[in-house]
């Protein structure tokens, strides 16, 4: 199997026709309609990644993020919701959300999201490190879900303390800055 795969959808047609496409795609799936059974499978199914819906019947879907961080279950979360909100996302996000997908979501792309977290989690268990690193600031998120520089980072939890410094090819650059003429306007 290419991994461990948990489907938590209040949607029978949805949360099956997926579970389907992934098991033929060779992952094992389980699969959850509330939020009492998805934290029931996280515990006897181990899974590796779980799609998580944000409306459950009743249930709030960041209940599950939620456990997850609290008992630091190495499941990847990846919410698919008809109804985000920035709130709920930036929520999300802040309990340690993977990835927040709008519904209705293609396959294809659901697909290489999953291939994506599971090469990472290999990596993590070969002993490697990935740093989730935002797009926008360049933060990187610790362990303990905190965002820092990573310098920060780098000093905090690796003993690192970086100096900057210039490789030769800026400093000869930065040279030719000053060596040419400022042009005044």
């Amino acid at each position: 199997m290419k991994g461990r795969v948990l489907i938590i959808d209040d949607d029978r047609l949805l949360r099956e026709s997926l579970a389907v496409y992934l098991m033929e795609e060779g992952y094992e799936v389980e699969t959850a309609p509330s939020l009492s059974e998805a934290l029931a499978s996280l515990e006897a199914f181990r899974p590796q990644v779980a799609f998580l819906d944000l409306l459950l019947d009743g249930d709030d879907g960041l209940d599950f993020l939620r456990a997850v961080a609290k008992e630091r279950h190495p499941c990847q979360v990846v919410i698919m919701t008809g109804h985000g909100s920035l709130d709920t996302a930036v929520e999300a996000m802040r309990l340690g959300c993977r990835d927040y997908l709008l519904k209705p979501v293609e396959r294809e792309d659901l697909l290489s999201r999953l291939e994506v977290i599971l090469e990472e989690c290999s990596f993590r268990e070969g002993k490697g490190v990935v740093l989730p690193v935002c797009c926008i600031c360049g933060r990187v998120r610790d362990e303990e879900n905190r965002w820092m520089d990573l310098p920060q980072y780098m000093m905090v939890h690796m003993g690192i303390l970086l100096s900057h410094t210039y490789c030769p090819q800026c400093f000869k650059k930065e040279m030719e800055k000053f060596a040419s003429p400022h042009e005044e306007g």
